[in-house]
């Protein structure tokens, strides 16, 4: 099956990534602020390792990570189409490997939140989850496989728009991506004004959360009439369905990709 060579070689190169990804991330959130502490207060007041391994700052990185992987589009796209592999082959195989990526990046996320940060001081997932999703749930430490499964939703999420985006941009020549680097900060922020202030009131802003678009949102990401606690399968739900239509997006433009770096 042609997917299987597609699927081993990102997969490999995607796992190595990773590792470069959270040796980055050790040396940005520990190392770097234990030695700036260091030189400035002394061995002895940077020693103590909870300030630096007590937090799930590691979450949002990887977010960020699976996004920026998924968006580089033509890492070894030119070697499998000159050999023969479809463009659908190869998407099919680099999604693959992607997912691969983001269960494990969840698991690895977990444990460390229970084997390490968790010890060290940081709120634990049953406190988290009275905190954020209140009355929805009810049911002690089965609050972790909630986390989990809102942390793996959104890492899909970040790997599909990564893929889109690279996809939109690999067609482009170096003037429209420039053009679309800064056209869409501009356009980003009148949408979120927009969204902020749908809709007047006698010509006057009203609040974004007494808006049919506030009630949207409340029911897509589970909130209550109170934005106060979430139902994370509200939020797992959309961000599965963002997903799809995200890949669908990037799978149309995918196919048009041409055999060139740009």
């Amino acid at each position: 099956m042609k997917i299987k060579p597609v699927y081993q070689f990102r997969l490999q190169r995607d796992a190595k990534l990773l590792g470069w990804g959270y040796l980055a991330s050790f040396v940005g959130l520990w190392f770097i602020p234990f030695l700036i502490r260091w030189m400035t207060s002394g061995l002895k007041a940077a020693l103590p390792l909870k300030p630096y391994l007590a937090t799930n700052a590691l979450e949002s990185i990887m977010v960020l990570f699976l996004f920026v992987v998924g968006a580089l589009v033509y890492q070894g796209f030119e070697l499998f189409i000159q050999n023969g592999i479809s463009r659908r082959t190869y998407w099919t195989g680099k999604l693959l490997s992607l997912m691969t990526i983001a269960v494990g990046i969840s698991f690895i996320n977990v444990l460390y939140r229970l084997l390490v940060a968790q010890p060290l001081g940081m709120r634990t997932f049953e406190s988290a989850g009275r905190a954020e999703f209140g009355h929805f749930i009810q049911h002690g430490n089965i609050d972790i496989f909630w986390f989990w499964i809102r942390a793996l939703s959104t890492l899909t999420l970040a790997l599909a728009l990564g893929m889109l985006v690279g996809s939109v941009l690999g067609l482009m020549t170096t003037r429209w991506k420039i053009i679309t680097f800064v056209a869409a900060p501009i356009i980003g922020l009148g949408l979120l004004t927009f969204i902020l202030y749908a809709g007047t009131n006698g010509g006057q802003p009203i609040s974004f959360t007494s808006t049919w678009l506030g009630s949207l949102f409340r029911v897509m990401y589970g909130f209550d009439g109170y934005i106060r606690y979430q139902h994370p399968l509200n939020l797992v739900i959309t961000n599965f369905i963002l997903s799809a239509i995200g890949l669908a997006v990037s799978y149309c433009f995918n196919r048009l990709l041409r055999l060139r770096r740009i």
